[in-house]
């Protein structure tokens, strides 16, 4: 088997939870493990007993009503299994993202007579790898800008309030770095009087 082919599926991130507590507490409950996967007890109850039957979990009773799991050298072998695939897959959505903003802040420099200023909008992941994109282009970035960070750091920027971005004579262009608030965001620059044309979206 190839790990480097597959794909991480909900169920291989339930499955590397469930291994994970256990490995930390033998004593955990299914309510808690419920509680944690933020699932139903029906289901949870489900998952543990599929692990058990394939031999990744062992039970034992303490009492009563209180079970102790314990991780069998195949359920260790398969969370390593699983923590492995879950490390690529996050590094394969890392290089596709990153490959995505070169992408688009290079017909950013399309056309353009000089070296375009950049004002990032959003200090979240997305904006954390645009950083990096950025510093291995032509492009110049200027500024960050964020709603809820003011006068944080990001890599040696201070964060601005976006009222900075009326202050247009100071960049070129306003690069939103925030998938999920893209609609927000979008409004308050309409609000800011920011052109549609110096907005670039990732």
């Amino acid at each position: 088997m190839n790990i480097a082919r597959e794909k991480a599926t909900p169920g291989d991130e339930r499955t590397f939870q469930i291994l994970s507590a256990i490995e930390r507490e033998e004593t955990v409950t299914q309510r808690g493990l419920s509680r944690e996967l933020g699932i139903a007890l029906g289901l949870t109850n489900s998952l543990v007993k599929r692990l058990t039957k394939q031999g990744w979990i062992r039970v034992s009773h303490v009492s009563l009503r209180r079970f102790r799991y314990y991780l069998t050298p195949a359920g260790l072998a398969e969370k390593s299994r699983l923590a492995r695939l879950s490390l690529l897959n996050t590094l394969r959505l890392y290089t596709n993202t990153r490959n995505q903003i070169r992408s688009t802040l290079t017909k950013v420099i399309d056309g353009e007579a000089k070296t375009p200023r950049l004002v990032l909008y959003g200090a979240g992941d997305v904006a954390e790898i645009t950083f990096v994109v950025v510093s291995h282009t032509g492009l110049d970035l200027v500024g960050v800008v964020d709603d809820s960070k003011v006068g944080s750091s990001f890599f040696g920027f201070t964060i601005e309030s976006p009222e900075t971005l009326r202050q247009k004579s100071s960049y070129d262009k306003v690069v939103v770095t925030s998938l999920r608030r893209a609609g927000e965001i979008t409004r308050r620059l309409e609000e800011l009087n920011i052109e549609a044309s110096r907005v670039v979206y990732l």
